[in-house]
């Protein structure tokens, strides 16, 4: 939702990039509400639950940089509605909203992440947190929010968002978005996927840049993966 701006490692070229979220409705219908609460699993195992090296699907591979707090905050982020200073949004209510129904970031001992290389031009993050997402308020924005500019005093940015089908797995919920900012530049569009899996959320971006398209198989094993070790955990 925010600007291009979430943390997805290209190892290949050296670069970090920043960016928003997105999300749509379960293979099975809308998700029912979920309100937002503190997750029953114990702080510490959240970055266990977030994938290793040797649990990627065939293809991709792991970030050769530590997931330390600060990388976590970074992901958080967007994931927690977080609005750089000065930047505005068009339209005014489609500023960023929080996956957890509020402007509270958890803590990073609430979270493990994962980023890397998701193969050819593209990159992934993941992020696991023991804490129950509002899956609910995430697609009600982008049911009403499809095309939004964010500007922040230098060139407007318009992301588009489109609503996408997802197997919903063994999460309980899973939203699935395709999100498409007009970046001349790095000609990039992402899938995104946000789930709940009992108490905790997890979070999927898999992003193709210099106008590759998305591998949508890809990303299906992809959150396949990350919601089968949390649902295992649980």
């Amino acid at each position: 939702m925010a600007r291009a701006r979430g943390f997805s490692a290209i190892v290949a070229v050296g670069a970090v990039v920043l960016a928003g979220c997105g999300s749509g409705p379960d293979a099975d219908g809308p998700p029912s509400s979920a309100a937002a609460s503190s997750g029953a699993g114990a702080p510490a195992s959240a970055r266990q639950l977030a994938l290793t090296a040797a649990e990627l699907p065939p293809g991709m591979s792991m970030a050769d940089f530590a997931m330390d707090d600060a990388v976590v905050r970074a992901v958080l982020d967007p994931l927690t509605g977080q609005r750089p200073t000065g930047t505005t949004y068009s339209p005014s209510a489609c500023a960023p909203v929080s996956m957890f129904g509020g402007v509270e970031q958890p803590a990073p001992s609430l979270a493990g992440v994962a980023a890397g290389e998701g193969g050819g031009r593209s990159a992934f993050t993941e992020a696991v947190v023991a804490r129950r997402p509002d899956i609910a308020a995430v697609a009600a924005y982008f049911q009403r929010c499809r095309i939004v500019v964010q500007n922040d005093g230098g060139t407007p940015l318009t992301t588009t968002y489109a609503i996408r089908d997802g197997e919903r797995g063994r999460a309980d919920q899973l939203l699935v978005v395709e999100e498409t900012p007009d970046d001349p530049n790095s000609k990039q569009r992402a899938l995104v996927a946000y789930a709940r899996v009992g108490e905790h959320a997890v979070w999927v971006r898999l992003r193709a840049f210099q106008g590759e398209p998305v591998d949508r198989t890809q990303f299906d094993r992809l959150v396949a993966a990350a919601v089968d070790k949390v649902a295992r955990s649980a």
